[in-house]
């Protein structure tokens, strides 16, 4: 990339010169710089861009917002100036956590959502009231977050102490000896045990009854009993195999899913994304939208499993996949998982001889 100073006219830069000016000026982390690159973004298309243009690209909210907010500056032929103490740009997302949590005091959730959102103290002094409400802050908390920010320039600064956790005050708090999972390895911390264990277990149960029905008995009646496997006994063994099977697809049927959703280019992943949520044909309910806001392809091919149930997590995919029109990624996950039907290794399940 080029160090020189971009030309003075953002219409005249290209993309080189928008990337530098990100770097430099801007301050974005490389990876986020990089993205208006990947996107051919020059600076005749960045003087259009807004910022839901921005959030399109992928980038989160915080640094679209400190984005846009500069983009602003420069299109009035000014630069940033630090309205705020020097301190506050300096905090790292995690003090803007710990300042929202125990000097404004609102709720775990906005605080959780202001982490996974990217929001340090760069960006945050930044922020709009219209922005707070875009991330989903409702008017009561957003006005005094605002409030308390422009206080800080008649405040001491502030004492912010570490958190052990931050979970949303509708979820259950995590163990505080360890550390909170994101949603795709939570589900991955779940995976029923392996084929082999199952297997293993119920060969020793197997050989468990062999060895009663080798024993000596008392009484005739209590030999016969035990002399075969009782049937009740045998069904509920195969049934838990089969319900381990079931586990064990459920994370092929979402590696399927990751993989479909995977070829959809940002614009088609936002559409996918409003299809899911207004989807009705299922039994369930419709997913919140809350709850799809800026999610990755794993978080939402988790989701859906999670939601729908594996059982009916491929025909939603494909669903939604038909209601954007994308007929050939319909056409490749059937493929694929008939070719997960076709092999033996993940279709074979153990069955106990008598």
């Amino acid at each position: 990339m080029t160090t020189a100073k971009p030309p003075c006219s953002i219409e005249n830069w290209t993309e080189e010169d928008v990337h530098h000016w990100l770097i430099t000026e801007v301050k974005v982390h490389q990876t986020d710089a990089d993205r208006f690159v990947e996107e051919e973004v020059s600076g005749s298309s960045l003087d259009e861009f807004k910022k839901e243009d921005i959030l399109d690209l992928g980038i989160k909210h915080g640094p679209a917002v400190k984005i846009t907010s500069y983009l602003r500056n420069l299109k009035k032929g000014s630069q940033h100036e630090p309205q705020f103490p020097a301190y506050v740009e300096k905090w790292t997302k995690e003090q803007v956590a710990q300042w929202l949590l125990q000097h404004v005091r609102i709720y775990n959730k906005y605080a959780v959502r202001f982490q996974e959102e990217d929001v340090s103290g760069d960006c945050l002094v930044c922020f709009t009231k219209q922005d707070l409400l875009d991330l989903e802050v409702k008017s009561g908390p957003a006005v005094r977050i605002l409030s308390e920010l422009r206080q800080l320039k008649n405040k001491p600064e502030p004492t912010l102490e570490p958190i052990l956790h931050t979970s949303t005050d509708q979820t259950e708090a995590p163990n505080p000896t360890q550390p909170k999972l994101s949603l795709a390895q939570a589900t991955a911390s779940e995976q029923p045990e392996s084929r082999d264990n199952i297997e293993s277990k119920t060969d020793n149960t197997v050989e468990n009854e062999q060895e009663k029905t080798q024993r000596p008995s008392k009484k005739a009646s209590e030999k016969e009993e035990i002399q075969q496997p009782r049937p009740r006994d045998l069904g509920a063994r195969r049934k838990e195999v089969s319900k381990t099977t079931v586990l064990q697809d459920a994370s092929k049927i979402k590696l399927e899913i990751k993989k479909t959703l995977a070829n959809l280019s940002p614009h088609d992943l936002k559409d996918f994304h409003f299809c899911l949520q207004e989807y009705s044909k299922s039994k369930h309910t419709p997913i919140p939208r809350c709850k799809l806001e800026k999610i990755d392809i794993m978080d939402t091919a988790t989701l859906i499993i999670e939601h729908f149930s594996s059982k009916d997590a491929l025909q939603v995919t494909k669903d939604v996949l038909k209601e954007i029109n994308q007929l050939q990624l319909i056409c490749d996950l059937e493929k694929n998982m008939d070719e997960e039907i076709k092999d033996p290794q993940s279709s074979k399940i153990p069955v106990e001889s008598h």
